[in-house]
């Protein structure tokens, strides 16, 4: 009897002992976990990825020889542990805040794989310390989008220490393309404009000025210019707001740009257009075209004040205006009075020839009469002849009705200015 209840007794022993020894550990959660791919597309071959791990306390207790990612289905993970390689060269230097060490003891290569989980030895961690690598190819994104979980652990001989999900999102397409133009400032390009003859110059009626525009930029490489040239009316001297057409442009005067482009010729609003597609930079470009004095204004007044300018863009920058101005000569001189001989005395002298005076080369006309403004005690016209010439009006205001003649009226009893 005392020999089976030792016999028992020692089996109860064993057998709790066996118990014991086949009781698993049990994992813990890392403190933080996280696998973030540096390409989200589908279909991306040897994406890299960076896992960052935070041991929880259970590492106190325990000697990680390895860590694990087991990778979602879907991805498409190398056969070869080789073939997936790891790195902890241009980590980041902080992770939420904190710093990030490299991860110990970790190859440059997977130690083993076996399906969707790739293993790679590492030396001992600690507690509250986040640790990092790369893992740089082997591995290719999945060829549909979607939401992906993934399984990070570190194991010792035991089993499991910590361990945790991480998720990731692939998308069909991760990058946005964003296209932008930095546009150039005025001082990146010029114009100028001169003449010839200068405007030192003043032009007679039916004179021809040559007047060159020129054009450059210096950015690095040839940009689209536009070209304006424009001119308004010319103005009477003194007087701005009396405009008349003083000058006209040569038909078929304006020439092409360096690079063959034609001008555009808009003679409603008097301006020549040349838009280039490409203007070498650093080189002085050059168009022109000839504007004409009238032949057919008449002489209103000495002379006309004549501006031409010329204006135009770098791509879409509006480049600084140039001008410049000419006086233009209307006045028609008359013919001077030709002298005439006196004879000398005689025995049978004859009386003096009276002094003739030479008709004017084209006859006198008044082209036109226009009443500006009219007051009670005042009127204004405006006459254009021909030729120079002095004239009095006499106008009548009272309430006699005066004679009424092609829209203004003229009597010969008071004098009006």
């Amino acid at each position: 009897m005392y020999m089976l209840r030792q016999i028992f007794l020692v089996a109860v022993v064993v057998y709790t002992g066996l118990m014991l020894m086949a009781r698993p550990a049990v994992a813990a959660s890392f403190d933080s976990a996280s696998l973030m791919l540096y390409r989200t597309k589908t279909s991306q071959s040897n994406v890299q990825m960076l896992v960052v791990v935070r041991p929880s306390s259970a590492t106190n207790s325990r000697t990680e020889t390895n860590i694990t990612v087991q990778f979602a289905p879907g991805f498409l993970v190398q056969t070869s542990a080789s073939a997936i390689q790891s790195s902890t060269s241009g980590l980041p230097t902080t992770y939420q805040g904190q710093s990030i060490v490299a991860m110990p003891g970790i190859g440059s290569t997977a130690s083993s794989v076996s399906g969707q989980t790739a293993q790679f030895a590492i030396s001992n961690l600690s507690a509250g310390t986040y640790y990092a690598f790369y893992i740089t190819a082997g591995v290719t994104t999945p060829s549909t989008a979607g939401k992906y979980v993934h399984t990070l652990s570190t194991i010792d001989g035991s089993g499991t220490i910590d361990t945790q999900q991480v998720g990731t999102s692939i998308v069909a397409n991760d990058q946005v393309s964003v296209s932008a133009a930095i546009q150039p400032s005025t001082s990146d390009g010029s114009l100028a404009i001169s003449a010839s003859p200068t405007t030192a110059t003043v032009l007679e009626r039916g004179d021809e000025a040559t007047i060159t525009l020129t054009y450059q930029h210096t950015l690095s490489s040839s940009q689209q210019m536009e070209v304006v040239a424009s001119w308004d009316n010319g103005y009477l001297t003194g007087a701005p707001s009396s405009q008349v057409t003083a000058v006209t442009y040569k038909v078929g005067s304006a020439t092409n740009s360096d690079t063959g482009v034609a001008p555009v010729i808009n003679l409603t609003n008097r301006t020549i257009t040349w838009t280039i597609p490409s203007v070498t930079p650093n080189v002085a470009h050059r168009v022109s075209f000839v504007l004409k004095a009238s032949s057919s204004l008449s002489s209103i007044t000495p002379k006309v004040v004549q501006k031409i300018s010329v204006n135009g863009t770098l791509l879409d920058t509006a480049l600084t205006t140039q001008s410049l101005t000419y006086q233009i000569n209307f006045l028609i001189a008359e013919a001077a009075a030709l002298p005439t001989s006196t004879p000398a005395p005689g025995t049978n002298p004859t009386a003096t020839p009276t002094p003739t005076t030479a008709l004017m080369s084209t006859p006198f006309v008044i082209e036109s009469v226009a009443m500006r403004t009219v007051t009670k005690d005042s009127a204004r016209f405006i006459m254009q002849t021909s030729h120079p010439s002095t004239y009095t009006i006499f106008l009548r205001f009272g309430a006699k009705k005066p004679y009424k003649h092609n829209n203004w009226f003229i009597t010969r009893n008071a004098a009006c200015s």
